[in-house]
C-alpha cells in the first residue's frame, strides 16, 4: 500500500524498511547517498523503519529540508527512544501531526481518491502542515494538539494558492 500511495506523486518517496533489497542497499550508506536517494522528494514516508539500521542517522541527515512521516507513531517513538505517556513529552504536537497526516493519506488511498498531497513551507520557515489539491481545489491543514494554540495560515499562502478551505485539527 504505501508503495502505491507514495508512488502517485512524485514528492514523497516511500521507504520499506521490511524489504531486505531496501535494508542491504541502505546498509553503509553515507550523506551524500542519502541526499541523492532523497532527491527531490519533499516529503519522505518510512515503514518497517525499526528494521533499517541506523535509521536514527538517516534522518538526522535529512530532517533538516524534509518532513518525515511514519505510518505508525510507535516506530517513530523507537527512533528516538521514548515511549513515555504524552503528559510529559515536548513532542506531542509532532505525534498529533504524523497521526493525522498518515491517516489522512490512508484514506485517501482507501477511498480511491485523487488528491494530490504536498507540505508547503517558506525559505523563512513559514508553513502548512499538509495541503492537498482536489477537482481544481486547494485544502490547507494546520494541526494543533494544543487546542488554545493559535493556527497560523501565512498570508502568502493564502494569496498565492487562494485555498477553498483552511482546517484546523
Amino acid at each position: 500500500m504505501l508503495n502505491e500511495l507514495c508512488g502517485r506523486k512524485n514528492d514523497f518517496l516511500g521507504i520499506n524498511g521490511n524489504n531486505v533489497v531496501t535494508q542491504r542497499s541502505l546498509e553503509g550508506i553515507g550523506e551524500q547517498q542519502i541526499k541523492q536517494l532523497i532527491g527531490q522528494h519533499h516529503t519522505v514516508f518510512i515503514d518497517e523503519a525499526q528494521r533499517i539500521h541506523n535509521i536514527g542517522l538517516f534522518l538526522k541527515i535529512i530532517h533538516d529540508s524534509r518532513k518525515i512521516y511514519f505510518y505508525d507513531n510507535g516506530i517513530r517513538n523507537s527512533i528516538i527512544g521514548n515511549f513515555n505517556v504524552l503528559s510529559p513529552r515536548n513532542d506531542v504536537g509532532a505525534l498529533w501531526e504524523n497521526f493525522l497526516i498518515s491517516e489522512r493519506m490512508k484514506t485517501n488511498h482507501y477511498d480511491e481518491s485523487s488528491a494530490k498531497s504536498y507540505f508547503w513551507r517558506t525559505h523563512a520557515q513559514q508553513e502548512i502542515d499538509y495541503v492537498e489539491e482536489h477537482s481544481g481545489q486547494i485544502f490547507a491543514y494546520e494541526f494543533k494538539w494544543n487546542t488554545k494554540a493559535k493556527a497560523k495560515f501565512p498570508n502568502i499562502f493564502i494569496e498565492t494558492y487562494q485555498p477553498s478551505e483552511k482546517r484546523v485539527n
